[in-house]
């Protein structure tokens, strides 16, 4: 196993950083933060042509290219999903977002990215499972399975020149991912296991992990809490390790039973929570010198 954390944690908000400032060199600032607390993996939030500037710029890409050669770190890359929907049933806005993705994957290729995480839908089905939700359990079935038949479109046209196992399919916390099953078996696609996700959907992460461990290729890991809204309470996904209910010793056994070997990113999207994550992980021993080097590429 080896620990990493993305970009996003730290201050890499689309080009800015936490003071609001807007500089391309809010992402390189980040690599460099994780770097210094001891990681050798970093995840990349690509997307890459937010406004108002252009994050990941040549000079940009160059420095991380550099970077990582000079330090022999490895990425991982979080492809495009806010705005974005592979499986939109707008035929105009899927090619869009279809054009974004495939924008996104040149980018990582120049940077020299290694597996690319992919979100199978957009936020329109974050009400599938509301009460509220203006649809029978059958409509909305039948609307999955329309999403489905265009995200298939989707991945023809982005997977023409790509390995599919690296591209990781993730486990969203607001839809089953039973329909993509078929998806990533005729794709021959990878997986990225969120963890968080799963406890959000009542899934168990190791089932999970054991069902797809040919093909996870990300771990996205945090806990989960419950929280209290002042109105009733909800799961919380996204905090620190050791602060929730995930049985993350469970979790990290099994991973080392399975000889896991790719990265497992720490997804707090604050750079405090990712803190007390490490203070965790090195207090019971789990994060050491050979758990943040990563494997060397056969």
């Amino acid at each position: 196993m080896h620990f990493g954390l993305n970009t996003y944690h730290i201050t890499d908000r689309y080009g800015r950083y936490e003071s609001g400032k807007l500089d391309p060199g809010a992402l390189l600032y980040s690599v460099k933060e994780i770097f210094s607390q001891g990681f050798m993996h970093v995840e990349l939030l690509l997307d890459v042509d937010m406004k108002p500037l252009q994050t990941l710029n040549d000079e940009t890409i160059s420095t991380l290219n550099q970077f990582a050669t000079m330090h022999g770190i490895s990425y991982s890359g979080h492809l495009p999903y806010k705005y974005v929907d592979i499986s939109s049933l707008n035929e105009p806005i899927r090619k869009a977002s279809v054009s974004v993705i495939k924008r996104a994957i040149e980018i990582a290729d120049r940077i020299g990215v290694d597996k690319l995480v992919l979100h199978p839908a957009g936020s329109e089905t974050k009400g599938f499972d509301n009460a509220w939700y203006p649809a029978t359990v059958g409509v909305r079935k039948e609307i999955i399975n329309d999403m489905v038949s265009q995200l298939r479109i989707s991945l023809k046209e982005i997977l023409s020149t790509q390995d599919s196992r690296r591209i990781c399919l993730e486990n969203l916390p607001y839809l089953d991912y039973t329909p993509f099953e078929s998806v990533v078996s005729d794709f021959d696609l990878g997986v990225c296991l969120d963890v968080g996700h799963c406890i959000l959907r009542k899934d168990d992460p190791v089932d999970f992990f054991k069902k797809y461990s040919d093909r996870v290729g990300v771990i996205h890991f945090h806990d989960v809490i419950l929280y209290d809204t002042g109105n009733g309470s909800k799961l919380l996904d996204h905090e620190p390790l050791g602060s929730g209910i995930v049985d993350i010793k469970r979790f990290l056994d099994t991973l080392q039973s399975y000889s896991f070997n790719g990265p497992i990113v720490l997804e707090h999207l604050e750079e405090q929570k990712a803190l007390k994550s490490i203070e965790y992980l090195k207090s019971r021993n789990y994060l050491t010198m050979a758990d943040t080097i990563p494997p060397k590429k056969s």
